[in-house]
């Protein structure tokens, strides 16, 4: 893998919240990723073959513990071009770090007409206010890896109902 460059294509917003378990296990967080929403940053649309999200944990590391990844869905895409489906791949093989993978089936062109969202449920041992993200993309025809870090915003009580059951 290549050396990210700092600058990201694509646009993302970041919320996050906790929220009770419905089984009444312990509280969870959950983020809501929305990925390519607004203008594009290169002016030109964006091939995107994936990009990857890393989470530290910074709280107590009894929760980082136990297990991370608790759900992950993507929002449906209306066309091909759209990457066809949509794929979260968590990796929790570090106790200190969970790295999600997020891959299209095809290559998705951002043109921004359109954005993709999923959600991620995982313990609150993580509680990290950026999130580390590099995305595999192309503005021409050669894809490069581009990495940033992204801020959280924090949802409200009020603004969970909106994640919960929805990618």
């Amino acid at each position: 893998m290549t050396t990210p460059d700092s600058t990201l294509l694509l646009s993302y917003r970041i919320e996050a919240g906790l929220a009770p378990r419905a089984d009444s296990g312990p509280t969870h967080r959950q983020l809501r990723l929305t990925v390519g929403e607004g203008e594009i940053r290169s002016g030109e649309p964006v091939q995107c073959r994936g990009f990857t999200l890393s989470i530290a944990a910074h709280s107590d590391p009894r929760l980082a513990a136990r297990a991370l990844s608790l759900s992950t869905a993507a929002s449906t895409v209306a066309r091909r071009a759209h990457g066809q489906q949509w794929w979260v791949i968590p990796d929790t093989t570090d106790p200190a770090r969970v790295v999600f993978r997020i891959r299209p089936e095809e290559p998705a062109l951002f043109d921004g007409s359109w954005s993709v969202s999923f959600r991620i449920e995982m313990n609150p041992g993580f509680d990290s206010d950026t999130v580390d993200i590099t995305e595999q993309t192309a503005v021409a025809s050669t894809f490069s890896d581009r990495g940033g870090q992204v801020r959280i915003s924090t949802l409200t009580a009020g603004s969970l109902a909106g994640l919960k059951g929805q990618a």
